[in-house]
């Protein structure tokens, strides 16, 4: 028998090796095995076995697979389909998409103790520690095959040490923590305001997993500072996690949307695979629904998977699922140290658990008889994964759900322009959620403009031309009336562009409708897509005014100014400068949850799901900038940040108000935020898709080039435009300098196709990229289908 091996670091070959005896009636495809490389071993995922040599060389030159890894299979039958799929449709070499989809550590021997169950044991050991498979032949005289029997057969276990106590400890309450003074609880939880999650959720709960308590705290030296002032213990159980998870007694009454929700998707549940789509406002409980539905996939012993943009920013989200559903919830994010991370694949994998939380990767988890899968807020970016391999999490729910048969339902209350399209083609079902949960109604938006007006004896004395006198007002009214107002900047991918502070008139490329870039070195404009360029001109096409500027100014500046303008302002700030860990964040947010603070000043972060009762003003500070990413996507992406961040007004008692600042007043993207309706931006903007030939009515896949060889970098993009230049019903544009056109010395290039036929254009493209490593070896290139990141 010989098998066809996937290595970790090859390109799209696999490589053959003869099957031993011993292992032909045991091994399948899917399973990691060890071979030889040259002088040294590797661990390969079996891709295809067969009797047949079909690797060219003589059976006598092949060589023979040295054994298999204790936990096998690696990949169900399912989760091998989707994995392969992914590499072939992502241009990702199958063997950088299979071992990213698993732990790192995973197929590390050294990460193991092998425990016996019984009286068996080796050398007179209960428990071995397991290292490379030559020590184990030497040392305890066993095979890697040997341990892969007696953990068939349940005479073992594999252990992980150092992971194992977050799972099997317990902490609670203790009796010194319930008469300590309020006042040293205070100090305490304004210390770590993460403490008074932990202790509202202990209150309740009375014993949680130690594992549960270091998700919210995120630093075991917080925990150790709580057990030595004699808040908490540590006890150990052996008690299964059901035994300490609890239901939550309360149920809220479903809204009749909600309902006709559910019983649309339940209907589709009963044919199998299927998509649904909740296209619901801010508030108006699509978590409720995801979770009524997941209720009933747990009651048919099936399993559920939930996949969020960041698993930072909700812990909130995992909490109130373990408490709805009622049961163990495995939690799998890139904030977990890489053996939490395969003591919680183990769970997963040994059915301990039904219920998956998780980010993109979560995408990944090897449950098995999967009923649900949900992906909440599918129009965000964080779903796409910007290094090697490039899927989009998203995307691959769908598929998954279609590999397991089971419903998938995307969740927002701002579509992604492809989903509307999906929707409208009948793709997905879907249904619409126009009301909040609490009956409370949505904020007032109401758009200012911040272009050039004739100066008038009311106007206020000193104010920056970003904070116009209306939100000057508003700030003024809100502080004044002890509530809290958010202001946002959305600075990501802040590119210097041309603006006529007269008319808002913004330079764009004649041909791709993106912003031209303004490089100040050359004094041009230049489209980082198809390579047109202008020289910079001071007159205004649109007014004939001398009135053109470049953008430039961040939070830092606004929180300063604030501070002085508004009297009582008293801010925090919630950026990537000002945050730089995931506990800095949770203390920002508790500082201003708290009310330590009535201003929250920050870019599209502050926009992320955040429950603020007590805000009653949102100002957003110039929504333009979001006009400097060179991009085609960036009218839709301003639509959804604009609604996302208007959501967080008016969540409680009071009725919320929203202000947007823009030189652009008559952008349909901010209209269509103002009305509460973006339907019919919708519609314009696939119309626009259409006559450019974007998606969703092409594929977009683009192509990077770094080097510290400028030329080599053209030349190399050079060959592949050529190659593709055949290709029937797509435009290749460029190669054009990337709009950071040099990074740590390396020069970067791009060029991007627009293509219908992908079948095609990834057959061509595997063919050139071996070509391109043996001729090219000082220019690095990475392809990027369906990229999110034009930049």
């Amino acid at each position: 028998m010989f098998a066809e091996i996937i290595l970790k670091n090859s390109l799209f070959e696999t490589f053959t090796y003869r099957v031993p005896e011993s292992l032909s009636s045991v091994v399948k495809e899917g399973f990691a095995v060890i071979v030889p490389l040259k002088n040294s071993v590797q661990t390969g995922i079996i891709k295809r076995l067969g009797n047949n040599n079909t690797s060219g060389l003589p059976n006598e030159k092949l060589k023979s697979i040295i054994d298999i890894f204790p936990i096998n299979p690696v990949f169900s039958r399912n989760m091998f389909e989707l994995l392969l799929w992914a590499s072939d449709y992502y241009i990702e070499p199958p063997g950088n998409m299979l071992f990213s989809a698993i732990p790192s550590g995973l197929l590390n021997l050294s990460n193991y103790r092998l425990v016996f169950n019984s009286e068996k044991n080796i050398s007179g050991s209960q428990s071995i520690r397991l290292s490379s498979y030559e020590s184990l032949r030497k040392k305890h005289n066993i095979s890697l095959s040997d341990i892969f029997g007696y953990l068939n057969s349940k005479e073992a276990f594999l252990d992980v040490p150092g992971a194992g106590e977050s799972g099997k400890n317990l902490v609670v309450l203790s009796e010194t923590g319930d008469s300590l003074p309020k006042d040293e609880l205070k100090r305490i939880e304004e210390k770590y305001p993460s403490v008074g999650t932990v202790l509202h959720e202990l209150s309740i709960r009375g014993r949680m997993p130690l594992y549960d308590v270091l998700t919210i705290l995120r630093d075991r030296r917080i925990l150790r500072y709580l057990y030595k002032t004699g808040l908490v213990r540590i006890q150990s159980s052996e008690s299964s996690p059901e035994a300490y998870t609890i239901r939550d007694s309360s149920v809220t009454e479903l809204t009749d949307e909600q309902k006709r929700t559910i019983e649309n998707i339940d209907k589709m549940r009963d044919e199998g695979f299927g998509v649904h789509y909740i296209y619901g406002v801010t508030g108006s409980g699509k978590t409720e629904v995801y979770l009524r539905i997941a209720e009933k996939v747990l009651k048919e012993r099936k399993t559920v998977l939930f996949l969020v943009p960041e698993i930072g920013l909700t812990p909130q989200s995992i909490f109130r699922i373990r408490a709805t559903l009622g049961c163990d919830v495995a939690v799998l994010h890139s904030g977990l140290q890489e053996k939490e991370r395969i003591r919680e694949y183990l769970r997963i994998r040994n059915n301990e658990v039904k219920v998956v939380v998780g980010a993109r990767s979560a995408v990944f988890a090897p449950l098995s008889d999967i009923g649900l899968i949900v992906v909440d807020e599918e129009h965000d970016s964080a779903y796409k994964q910007e290094e090697s391999p490039r899927y989009n999490g998203r995307d691959l729910a769908i598929k998954r759900g279609q590999t397991e048969g089971c419903i998938v339902i995307l969740g927002s209350a701002t579509p992604s322009v492809q989903s509307i399209y999906n929707i409208k083609t009948g793709r997905f079902g879907h249904s619409r959620l126009t009301v909040r949960a609490n009956k409370k109604p949505m904020p007032d938006v109401e758009i200012v403009s911040l272009a050039s007006r004739e100066k008038k004896e009311e106007d206020v004395e000193g104010l920056p031309f970003f904070i116009s006198e209306r939100l000057y007002e508003a700030l003024l009214n809100t502080v004044r009336s002890n509530r809290k107002a958010i202001l946002m900047l959305n600075r990501r991918g802040f590119n210097t562009v041309l603006i006529c502070s007269r008319c808002g008139y913004i330079f764009r490329c004649p041909d791709c409708d993106v912003n031209l870039v303004y490089h100040k070195r050359q004094e041009v404009l230049l489209c980082h897509y198809c390579g047109y360029s202008e020289k910079v001109r001071n007159i205004c096409p649109g007014c004939g005014s001398v009135s053109v500027k470049n953008l430039g100014f961040g939070t830092e500046q606004i929180e300063e100014i604030v501070k002085k303008i508004i009297p009582g302002a008293v801010t925090v700030r919630l950026d990537r400068d000002s945050v730089a860990n995931l506990y800095d964040l949770e203390s920002t947010i508790s500082r201003f949850v708290r009310g330590d603070a009535n201003i929250l000043i920050g870019t599209q972060m502050v926009a992320k799901g955040h429950h603020f009762p007590d805000v009653t003003l949102v100002g957003v500070i110039l929504a333009d900038t979001a006009f400097t990413i060179p991009d085609f996507r960036v009218q839709e992406r301003l639509m959804q940040l604009l609604m996302q961040v208007s959501g967080r007004s008016g969540r409680g008692e009071e009725k919320g108000e929203v202000i947007i600042q823009t030189f652009n007043p008559f952008e349909p993207a901010i209209i269509a935020v103002k009305d509460g309706n973006p339907d019919q931006y919708l519609e314009i903007e696939l119309m626009r898709r259409k006559n450019l030939f974007y998606p969703p009515f092409s594929k977009i896949i683009l192509i990077r080039a770094r080097s510290h060889n400028e030329s080599g970098c053209k030349e190399v993009l050079d060959f592949f435009r050529n190659s593709l230049l055949n290709l029937k019903r797509s435009e290749v544009l460029g190669p054009v300098p990337s709009p950071v056109k040099k990074v740590k010395n390396e020069y970067r290039y791009q060029l991007m196709i627009k293509t219908t036929e992908m079948v095609n254009a990834r057959k061509i493209l595997k063919n050139l990229i071996p070509v391109v490593y043996k001729k090219h070896h000082n220019v690095r290139v990475s392809i990027d289908v369906d990229p999110v990141n034009m930049l």
